[in-house]
């Protein structure tokens, strides 16, 4: 898949991405951002459950 296909698919797309490093959680956000409607980034399942649960 090329960088425009990519972009193209991932646009109307929300993400929570749960990822216990700081600086992957950060890398990986920034891009993922790029590419996404709306990303929400934690630390901990619990808090990705409370982000995911207040969306139902």
């Amino acid at each position: 898949m090329n960088h425009q296909t990519f972009a193209k698919k991932m646009h109307p797309y929300t993400i929570l991405y749960v990822e216990d490093d700081q600086q992957v959680r950060a890398y990986i956000s920034e891009f993922l951002g790029r590419y996404c409607k709306k990303i929400y980034a934690c630390e901990s399942s619990e808090e990705g459950l409370e982000i995911y649960n207040s969306f139902l």
